[in-house]
C-alpha cells in the first residue's frame, strides 16, 4: 500500500482592481514555485505535504 499527499486549493478574494503576485513556500524542499498574477477571487493548489505556505504580494502597494 502507497502512502501519497492529496493536493489541496485554498480560495482567496481580494479587490478586483489590485493585482497580487501569489508565490506558494515548499518548506521541506526549501524552495518557492511562482504561482501567477492574480486579482480579485482566485484559487492556489498545494501538493498535500505538510508545513506548506502561500505569499501574496501586492504588485502596486497602495500609498
Amino acid at each position: 500500500m502507497e502512502i501519497g499527499f492529496q493536493n489541496v486549493v485554498r480560495n482567496f478574494y481580494f479587490d478586483n482592481e489590485s493585482e497580487y503576485r501569489v508565490e506558494v513556500i515548499d518548506t521541506w524542499e526549501m524552495a518557492i514555485k511562482e504561482a501567477g498574477v492574480f486579482k480579485g477571487k482566485f484559487t492556489v493548489e498545494l501538493s498535500g505535504k505538510e508545513y506548506m505556505a502561500i505569499r501574496i504580494r501586492n504588485i502596486k502597494p497602495q500609498m
